[in-house]
């Protein structure tokens, strides 16, 4: 009987250490999760830039351009 008990408490305990390894890999998940959000926007911000970036470039080429042919 006394066999039984201490299993039941071994059990017990195996559980609660599973339950709280689960409860710490939550945690890293939505870590993770919120990281990967963060890098998302930030992701978005740099391909906005570029873009303008990109279209003040060619509004440069193109006046340079212009400025170019006005002195031929």
């Amino acid at each position: 009987r006394q066999m039984c008990i201490r299993d039941r408490r071994r059990a017990a305990e195996s559980i609660n250490v599973i339950v709280d390894t689960i409860g710490q890999i939550n945690g890293v998940s939505i870590a993770i999760s919120a990281a990967m959000e963060q890098q998302d926007a930030a992701t978005r911000e740099i391909s906005t830039a570029i873009q303008k970036v990109s279209e003040t470039v060619r509004g440069v080429a193109g006046a340079v351009d212009s400025l170019a042919q006005a002195s031929v």
